[in-house]
């Protein structure tokens, strides 16, 4: 090989190194354009955070992925070209994406409700029907327009349908979702989450001649219904690789208590979840169900997001109040005063209000014993604003030292009538 050709081959290997992606801004340091404001959590790729545009003052939620390899980052150009071409209101939009430093930084518009799932553990509850029918008829638009552009999701489930304040649904998370050529293309990769994913997906696993196109999103949409008519998905007790083989071969699933709910929810919930691809319904046939067909207004949303904002501000002020209770308090510091029985702390057991604090220790426990005579001499000084100064001192050890004899004296008195008995 000669050395020129060697040179062109290292050049191309340079270049591959390099490789410009359109929606990616390359060794541009991210923050210089956007401030970090807060944690949001961890995702399965990497971490995620809230972020603010320096200049628009804009909120984003930013993904931050570790990312060695050229070969690593291009995995993820799937989810961010597919996010750069959308354009619809109820998918997430694309706000900017970074390569630095091996990170990639994924921003996309913030959605301050958070996502479903996490709002039905927050309450402890599932959600109403009147609340479901609005996601279903969201997410289902989100679907048409994915469809009509050959864009199977592959991933639909409760923690990847973001809420806004407005009540609007977001359709994102769009890592394992794949980008037809043809309208009619067929996929054959298995991908997806066990709990969600159907059937027809499951079988190309073992038959690749057994592909599956934009209805697979149908099915794990019916699932998704269920999950949120029960907070958890069918068969969320079963290992995940269980699962896959009942989803294969028994019926289809259903809500466990149908009586609850609609005739229409359940006739909805039977049109998506057929195992005959051929037989279950489309979104835009969906569409037109009674279920959905009806709605207007996404009101019971806007009602679901208010409840789970202040079902969290309480909880962040009870966690408040906790904290001030465990605070040492500073008049526990001053001799001789002790808090009322009426305070909040004195209302559960000492054993959890004590601080490790020796001297604190030491006075909390003196509040669980009947007050003494010098314990009241002592208080009544300090409610009339006496005992700070060294004259103050000096009266009260006056005060103990005269309990102190007098409580002798009682003693000696005691023990001679006790003498005079024994006699």
């Amino acid at each position: 090989m000669s050395f020129f050709n060697f040179r062109k081959i290292f050049k191309l290997g340079t270049e591959k190194k390099k490789k410009q992606y359109e929606h990616v801004h390359r060794d541009v340091d991210p923050e210089e354009f956007w401030e970090i404001i807060g944690e949001l959590g961890d995702g399965a790729f990497g971490k995620v955070f809230k972020a603010q545009n320096k200049q628009s003052r804009i909120l984003a939620a930013a993904k931050v992925i570790d990312t060695k390899t050229e070969e690593e980052l291009e995995d993820y150009m799937v989810e961010i070209d597919i996010l750069a071409s959308c354009d619809h209101h109820n998918i997430v939009k694309l706000l900017d994406a970074f390569y630095y430093e091996n990170k990639l930084w994924i921003l996309i518009e913030f959605c301050a409700g958070g996502a479903v799932d996490a709002v039905m553990l927050e309450l402890e509850r599932p959600l109403t029907e009147s609340q479901i029918r609005v996601v279903c008829r969201q997410t289902l638009q989100a679907l048409v327009y994915l469809h009509e552009n050959k864009i199977i999701h592959r991933d639909l489930k409760a923690g990847n349908i973001l809420l806004t304040l407005e009540g609007d649904v977001k359709l994102a998370d769009f890592g394992v979702s794949a980008k037809n050529t043809k309208t009619l293309q067929r996929r054959d990769s298995f991908i997806g989450t066990p709990y969600w994913m159907a059937p027809e997906v499951v079988m190309c696993e073992t038959s690749k001649d057994r592909p599956y196109d934009y209805k697979a999103d149908i099915w794990s949409l019916g699932v998704t219904l269920i999950e949120l008519a029960q907070i958890e998905p069918p068969n969320h007790e079963m290992n995940p690789m269980r699962v896959l083989l009942k989803i294969a071969k028994a019926d289809p699933p259903t809500l466990l208590q149908p009586s609850r709910w609609s005739h229409e929810f359940s006739d909805f919930l039977r049109r998506s979840l057929d195992k005959n691809v051929d037989k279950r319904w489309g979104t835009t046939q969906l569409l037109q169900h009674p279920f959905v067909s009806g709605v207007t207004d996404n009101r019971p949303l806007r009602e679901l997001i208010a409840e789970a904002k202040a079902e969290v501000t309480e909880e962040i002020e009870e966690g408040k109040e906790e904290e001030e209770e465990e605070e040492p308090d500073p008049q526990l510091l001053v001799p001789g005063h002790k808090r009322a029985p009426s305070d909040a702390s004195f209302a559960s057991s000492e054993d959890e209000k004590l601080s490790q604090s020796a001297s604190i220790l030491e006075s909390v426990s003196e509040r669980t014993e009947p007050e003494s005579t010098d314990d009241r001499a002592s208080d009544k000084l300090s409610d009339e604003g006496i005992g700070t100064s060294e004259a103050d001192k000096m009266e009260a050890d006056k005060l103990n030292e005269t309990s102190v004899s007098d409580a002798a004296n009682e003693d000696n008195v005691n023990e001679d009538a006790v003498n005079k008995d024994a006699v």
